[in-house]
C-alpha cells in the first residue's frame, strides 16, 4: 500500500516527462471532446474532474509539497491472518513495506530502479515481479498523472454493486493502463485497477479506499484492502506522518554492498528426504486387466530450490534431471528456459521460508522395474553480467514404510477426495503436507449426505462419526476450541492462529520419528489432552467441518516432526483397509466383493473394518 491510486506514485518517470510538449494539443482536444460528449449525462470532463479530485486530496500546493510518508497499523493477510502493518515512501520512487504476522514477518522494498524481499533470506526482485512492484513504488500517482497531462477519459460507472463513480482511465505512455473510480460527492478515489502480469497470465490487481481522514493538510485513507495473486492485504492505519526524514539507505538492498562477490549457487529439495510411492491402487507387482496387461509405476514429487549467496537474480536457461539406478544412467529429462519459467515459483513454501530466489515444481513416474535411486540435477543461470553459472547436486530417491503399524483414522465405509497425487493442489503448499489425504465418510450405500441440497449436519458422519488413534502414542498437541463453519477472519485471530485454519487439531507421537496429524474435528469433541496417552483404536474426537475444511471431512498426515507445517510428510500404509464394490470383484478376497488394499487413493469406494 504506498497508496499506488492515491499517495503512492510518482508517474513521471522521464519518459512522460519528456514527452509533455508532443502530447499537449491531443491532450486539450481530449479534454474538450470529454466536456462536450459528457454535457448530456452530467459526467464532469477530465479536466474539471481533475481539479475536484486534487482538491479533495488537499489541494494542489499541499500535494506538490508532499514528498515522503510514514504510516504503520494492523493488517490481515496471507489468507488472512492478522498482523502489523509497516510502510515508508519518498518521491519519486522508494517504498518499503513490512508485515509480520508472528509466524512470518517479510519486508519488500524498491530504491529506484531495483528491489528485494526478505522473509527468510534477501532476494533480488526480477522481470515482471520487480515492474509490479515499482509501479507500487511511485508516489503521489493519482495527482501525478493529473498533474503531468496523462491520456485521460472519464466515464460513469461502478466500483462495486450500488456504488456509482466516475471511471477515470489513464493511459501513460509506458505501462498499462490505469483505472481510478471516485465518489461521485466527495471526489475521493475509491478503487484502483490495472492489470499486470503473473505467472497464470494477465491478472487485475484492485486496491479500495475507504474511512478518510485530513492529516497536515492532505486527505488521507485509513482503510486499504489490496487484491493482487501473490498475497491480498487489508490494512487499517493507525497513524500518519507526511513528509518525517526518511533516510535513503533504508531502501536500500542490504546484500547489495556483496554484489561485487562471486555468484554462489545452492541446490536443495522441499520436501528434504524424497520418497517414491507405487501408483498402482492395489498392488505392487504386474496386473492384467480384462486381459490387458498393466504394468506396476511409481512416482514422486519434489520443489528443487535455488538459492544464491546474497540472494542475486539468475534469470533461468536450462536444467536437467538424470535419473539413475546404480551406476546405470536410465533416462533424463531437460527444460529450457521458457518451460522454467513457466515452472517457476516462489514461494516454495508458505509458513517455512526456505530463502530461495525462487523453486520449480517437478514430478515424476517411471517404472517401477528401473529401480531409480537417485536423479542427478544440474541448473544453469544467467547472471546480471550476462554469465552463466551452474550447479548441479544428486536427490536419493527412497522408499520409506512406516515404522509404526498403522490402521485408519476411523471405521466403517469412506472416500478419499484428495489425495496425494501429483497432480492435485490442495497438498502442495506446504511440505508436510507431500502424502495428506481428505477423507470423507460414507453411508452404508456409499452415500454423502441424506438429501441433496444438504446442509453441513446432513453429511454422513458429521459429529457422529469417531475419529480413531492409528497407533499407540502420546499426544504432544490438541485443540479444541474452533467453531464448525467460524469465519476465518474469527477463527485466524484466536490463540495458535498457525493451527486455526486446520480446525480442531490433534498431533500424536509414535515414536521413531512419526507423528499423525489429525485435522477439522468436531468443535468440543476432541477427548484427549496435550500428554495424554493414547492406545490404537482409542476414540480421539468426532469428524467435524471446523477451520478452512469446504465440507465435513477428516485431514490426516503422517509427518517425522511434530511442527504441523514444518516437517516433512511421510507415505501412508494401513493394515485394515479394502477396496468395496464393483471393482472390487476382480481379486476379490470374499463374497463381497472386497480386495484387501494398503494405500488409499483418490476416488476409490473404501472400507475400514
Amino acid at each position: 500500500m504506498a497508496f499506488r491510486s492515491v499517495i503512492s506514485g510518482n508517474i513521471r518517470g522521464g519518459t512522460i516527462a519528456s514527452a509533455r510538449a508532443a502530447i499537449a494539443m491531443s491532450l486539450l482536444v481530449c479534454f474538450l471532446c470529454s466536456a462536450n460528449a459528457n454535457t448530456s449525462t452530467g459526467t464532469p470532463d477530465a479536466r474539471t474532474l481533475g481539479s475536484r479530485v486534487t482538491a479533495a486530496l488537499g489541494g494542489a500546493r499541499n500535494l506538490g509539497a508532499f514528498h515522503s510518508l510514514r504510516a504503520v497499523g494492523t493488517m490481515e493477510g496471507v489468507s488472512g491472518f492478522p498482523g502489523s502493518y509497516e510502510m515508508e515512501a519518498q518521491a519519486p520512487d522508494q517504498r518499503k513495506v513490512t508485515w509480520d504476522i508472528h509466524y512470518l514477518r517479510q519486508t519488500t522494498a524498491v530504491d529506484a530502479g531495483t528491489g528485494w524481499e526478505r522473509s527468510a533470506a534477501v532476494r533480488e526482485l526480477a522481470g515482471d515481479e520487480l515492474a509490479r512492484h515499482r509501479r507500487d513504488a511511485r508516489f503521489n500517482v493519482l495527482f501525478e498523472l493529473i498533474r503531468s497531462g496523462t491520456p485521460l477519459t472519464v466515464q460513469a460507472g461502478e466500483c462495486a454493486p450500488g456504488k456509482p463513480v466516475y471511471l477515470m482511465h489513464f493511459t501513460p505512455l509506458v505501462g498499462p493502463l490505469e483505472t481510478f473510480g471516485v465518489d461521485q460527492s466527495s471526489y475521493l478515489p475509491v478503487c484502483y485497477t490495472r492489470t499486470e502480469s503473473y505467472e497464470e497470465g494477465p491478472t487485475q490487481i484492485r486496491t479500495d479506499y475507504a474511512d478518510y481522514r485530513r492529516v497536515h493538510g492532505l486527505v488521507l485513507p485509513f482503510s486499504v484492502d489490496e487484491t493482487q495473486p501473490e498475497n491480498s492485504l487489508k490494512i487499517h492505519i493507525t497513524k500518519y506522518e507526511v513528509n518525517p526524514a526518511l533516510e535513503a539507505s533504508s531502501f536500500r538492498n542490504p546484500e547489495s554492498a556483496k554484489y561485487g562477490e562471486p555468484i554462489s549457487i545452492e541446490l536443495a529439495t522441499v520436501p528434504e528426504h524424497i520418497y517414491r510411492e507405487a501408483d498402482g491402487h492395489y498392488t505392487i507387482g504386474p496386473q492384467r486387466y480384462w486381459g490387458m496387461y498393466f504394468y506396476p509405476t511409481e512416482s514422486w514429487s519434489l520443489d528443487v530450490m535455488v538459492k544464491e549467496k546474497h540472494g542475486r537474480y539468475l534469470e533461468p536457461e536450462r536444467a536437467r534431471a538424470e535419473l539413475f539406478a546404480g551406476s546405470e544412467r536410465v533416462s533424463f529429462e531437460e527444460w529450457g528456459r521458457a518451460s522454467l519459467r513457466e515452472m517457476r515459483r516462489y514461494p516454495v513454501t508458505r509458513f517455512t521460508p526456505q530463502g530461495e530466489i525462487y523453486g520449480f515444481r517437478h514430478n515424476f513416474n517411471v517404472a517401477s522395474t528401473e529401480h531409480i535411486d537417485r536423479i542427478v540435477y544440474s541448473f544453469e543461470g544467467k547472471g546480471a553480467d550476462g554469465r552463466i553459472y551452474a550447479q548441479s547436486f544428486a536427490i536419493p530417491i527412497e522408499t520409506y514404510l512406516p515404522k509404526t503399524k498403522l490402521i485408519f483414522p476411523m471405521k466403517g465405509k469412506f472416500l478419499v477426495t484428495s489425495g496425494h497425487e501429483y497432480h492435485e493442489k490442495e497438498h502442495k503448499y506446504e511440505r508436510s503436507q507431500q502424502f495428506a489425504i481428505d477423507i470423507v465418510a460414507l453411508g452404508d450405500d456409499f452415500e454423502f449426505a441424506r438429501h441433496e441440497g444438504a446442509t453441513v449436519e446432513d453429511y454422513v458422519g458429521y459429529a457422529r462419526r469417531e475419529i480413531i488413534a492409528p497407533a499407540d502414542g502420546k499426544v504432544v498437541f490438541a485443540r479444541n476450541d474452533i467453531p464448525d463453519g467460524a469465519v476465518k477472519s474469527d477463527f485466524l485471530k484466536m490463540d495458535n492462529a498457525i493451527t486455526a485454519p486446520a480446525g480442531n487439531v490433534v498431533i500424536i507421537d509414535h515414536g521413531k520419528g512419526e507423528y499423525s496429524v489429525f485435522c477439522h474435528m468436531h468443535f468440543g469433541s476432541v477427548r484427549v489432552s496435550t500428554g495424554d496417552v493414547v492406545r490404537q483404536g482409542q476414540a480421539i474426537g468426532l469428524l467435524g467441518a471446523a477451520g478452512s475444511p469446504g465440507l465435513p471431512h477428516l485431514h490426516y498426515q503422517l509427518q517425522n516432526g511434530p511442527n504441523i507445517f514444518g516437517n516433512d510428510g511421510l507415505p501412508l500404509v494401513f493394515s485394515n483397509i479394502e477396496r468395496v464394490g464393483w471393482l472390487g470383484r476382480y481379486g476379490a478376497d470374499d463374497e463381497r466383493g472386497a480386495a484387501p488394499a494398503s494405500q488409499p487413493r483418490a476416488g476409490v469406494f473404501m472400507e475400514a473394518r
